[in-house]
């Protein structure tokens, strides 16, 4: 058997043995944290160095208001063709829509022919006081195909049509 001294520094030697084992771990863990850290920030720092691809999501956006702008910004003619001029109060196609109905309820006479749209656009003229149309109308429900001038002004105070037919 073992006397106590021997015992004791056995002891000595085994706790002295684990403490060594246990501060050499936790340097091994110290160690591996650090490295872990540094790994962390070396990914991060490579991450900021590498060229990024711009996010451009908000282009998108722009996309349909340029899209919009450049169609109200088009360039529109007239249904009837008649180049729009929207002095004197009332727009030229309104007019001569307005002008034409009410030279064939003058006349009486629905299938009344007018000149085409070059020559009616020519005929219209425009003032402070409003639009004029000075034309000519075909009515072949006559008894002779008749050609007949009119006048019609457009006054907008009264927002009306008058129409003379010149014979």
């Amino acid at each position: 058997m073992l006397s106590e001294e021997e015992k004791n520094r056995i002891r000595a030697e085994e706790e002295a043995e684990a403490r060594a084992l246990l501060e050499r771990d936790l340097q091994v863990q110290k160690i591996r944290a650090l490295e872990s850290y540094r790994a962390d920030v070396r990914s991060e720092v490579r991450a900021d160095l590498q060229p990024r691809a711009r996010n451009n999501w908000w282009f998108l956006l722009l996309i349909p208001v340029l899209g919009l702008t450049v169609f109200a910004l088009l360039p529109r003619s007239s249904p009837s063709g008649i180049a729009e001029d929207t002095s004197g109060g009332i727009a030229n196609s309104s007019l001569v829509e307005r002008c034409q109905s009410e030279v064939r309820n003058y006349l009486n006479d629905e299938n009344a022919k007018f000149p085409d749209v070059e020559e009616i656009s020519s005929q219209i003229s425009s003032s402070a006081d409003g639009k004029r149309w000075d034309g000519w109308v075909i009515c072949p429900a006559q008894e002779t195909v008749q050609k007949a001038e009119f006048s019609c002004q457009y006054t907008p105070a009264t927002d009306q049509v008058k129409v003379e037919i010149i014979k």
